[in-house]
């Protein structure tokens, strides 16, 4: 198990923490995702997710997301699966970030959960 944290260069709104078990990475996101950092950020998760069968993608800390920020997830989440990997995002339990997910439908399309499984990736 390694872990590094990706600090965005430039970027005082969010870091990415990056854990590896095995094949598949957790990246846990903190601070906010929006227009000026959105690019930055989903960069460094496809970074976390090239060479893994596996990312769980964890925004429970993520205090803002805009649209362009959800819209990149489920980029995220077109690009993996359609190379055959897996992605799990976890939005924690009733935080804004959740609550925005369900308002915006993308609930019913991304594969969302309110917490990490018994401590397991994907």
């Amino acid at each position: 198990m390694s872990t590094a944290d990706q600090s965005l260069a430039d970027d005082p709104l969010a870091t990415v923490t990056v854990e590896v078990r095995g094949d598949a990475a957790c990246a846990t996101v903190h601070g906010e995702i929006d227009m000026s950092n959105a690019q930055q950020v989903l960069s460094a998760l496809l970074a976390a997710a090239r060479g893994r069968t596996g990312l769980t993608v964890d925004i429970s800390a993520v205090d803002f997301m805009d649209s362009y920020s959800m819209a990149g997830l489920h980029q995220l989440w077109q690009d993996l699966t359609g190379a055959g990997r897996t992605l799990v995002i976890v939005t924690g339990r009733d935080t804004a970030v959740e609550r925005a997910l369900q308002m915006s439908g993308m609930d019913q399309v991304l594969p969302l959960q309110p917490e990490v499984r018994d401590g397991r990736l994907p």
